[in-house]
């Protein structure tokens, strides 16, 4: 499972058995409810998922950013990304699924290493990635969307690097 943590994030869940091409099992924004402005991961939700997924497959891990300070984000930014954090941290704990935390430089240096050009972002880069490795994937939040979802492809991102470590 490869997660980008935070609530406009995504979870992508993809099986990768030896000697054959992956098979994407779900792949689903992140379940979320909101409080007035604010919006939150769904605890209950997401702890029933990771439950199910571990209970019925073997082999289970859940990869994710590790929660850091972001000079740009500011006060409210910094404290929203560290709660997201700490959410999916304890939560993952609590199912009882192994768990990875990845640094986002050290995924991204993995997997865009062959992609990423001077003048692509790493949102731009991870949907591309998808789009090589991915293609089955419309990386669409929903049947209305236009524009692709950087939380989707970055969950597949972080699914695609835990699996190569």
């Amino acid at each position: 499972m490869g997660i980008d943590n935070n609530p406009t994030g995504a979870i992508a869940i993809v099986e990768f058995p030896l000697g054959r091409k992956h098979n994407v099992l779900e792949l689903m924004k992140m379940p979320t409810y909101s409080v007035g402005k604010n919006i939150y991961i769904d605890e209950g939700v997401l702890y029933s998922l990771l439950c199910q997924y571990n209970a019925s497959h073997e082999n289970v891990i859940v990869g994710f950013e590790i929660g850091q300070r972001q000079p740009l984000f500011g006060t409210k930014g910094n404290f929203a990304n560290g709660y997201s954090y700490g959410v999916l941290k304890t939560v993952a704990r609590i199912s009882g699924i192994r768990n990875i935390e990845v640094n986002p430089k050290t995924w991204q240096k993995v997997i865009h290493k062959d992609i990423r050009g001077a003048d692509m972002s790493t949102k731009e880069a991870s949907i591309e990635y998808c789009r090589r490795m991915f293609p089955e994937q419309t990386l669409l939040a929903s049947k209305r969307c236009t524009k692709k979802d950087d939380g989707m492809a970055d969950a597949l991102c972080i699914a695609s690097y835990i699996n190569r470590i």
